[in-house]
């Protein structure tokens, strides 16, 4: 049965949660910085995971042998995952003409999705007893679902007076969409991993499996942000 990220079962042990803690907090240091400075260093950075999703998606479908359908998945594949790199890099480097700084931008998906995902693996964990979508992933809850969402709700308060967005109330409705996208992001990966059979998308993080099973809500979510943004929706 596979085991996704966000409403996974308890670890086996204490360790294992510290470990998935302990690479997350490392893995994220370095982005962060990153995205504060931006420029070319960011696009390669972008550049550098869509490689590696690439890498992954060829492991997921290496199982279809017929030619025809082997050439839409892949075609579907790029699609997949240039659409959210071209999204992250677009408000990196030109959201700011549309409202919001394209810094501001990019840290405000991150830290949605983070706190998505953290509020939902243990709300779901400590609470969750009602599931949200058991024939894609049994593990998922609408306990955790709400979790998130509560989360995501108290992370754009925060950030209002520190992003002053001229349209609040947008602002903070935009936050909580970006939530619920990010959660159907991880649902499309899990349903994905299901169709091919995988427990997880690769190996690549001790702890968290590959890096598809990371930044699943993060590419819906970067997707979603440009969408509104460039809707002019902060103008």
């Amino acid at each position: 049965m596979e085991q996704d990220r966000q409403f996974s079962p308890q670890p086996s042990n204490l360790g294992d949660l510290k470990k998935r803690i302990v690479f997350g907090a490392v893995l994220a240091l370095p982005v962060l910085v990153i995205v504060y400075f931006g420029g070319p260093v960011f696009t390669m950075l972008v550049v550098a995971a869509a490689i590696i999703l690439t890498h992954e998606w060829k492991n997921l479908i290496a199982g279809e042998n017929e030619p025809k359908a082997r050439l839409k998945l892949e075609i579907l594949g790029i699609i997949y995952i240039t659409l959210p790199a071209t999204a992250l890099i677009w408000l990196r480097e030109i959201a700011d003409s549309y409202g919001i700084d394209g810094r501001d931008a990019v840290f405000w998906v991150i830290l949605t999705v983070w706190s998505t995902d953290i509020a939902g693996y243990f709300v779901g964990r400590k609470f969750g007893d009602r599931k949200l979508a058991p024939t894609i992933s049994p593990n998922k809850t609408w306990n955790g679902a709400f979790g998130a969402l509560a989360a995501a709700l108290i992370l754009s308060i925060i950030l209002t007076p520190l992003m002053k967005p001229q349209h609040t109330v947008t602002f903070i409705a935009a936050t909580l969409l970006m939530s619920v996208v990010s959660q159907v992001g991880d649902l499309l990966e899990s349903w994905i991993k299901r169709k091919f059979g995988a427990k997880d998308s690769g190996s690549l993080i001790p702890g968290h499996g590959g890096f598809f099973d990371r930044v699943d809500g993060l590419m819906a979510a970067a997707v979603f942000t440009a969408l509104i943004i460039g809707a002019g929706v902060f103008k």
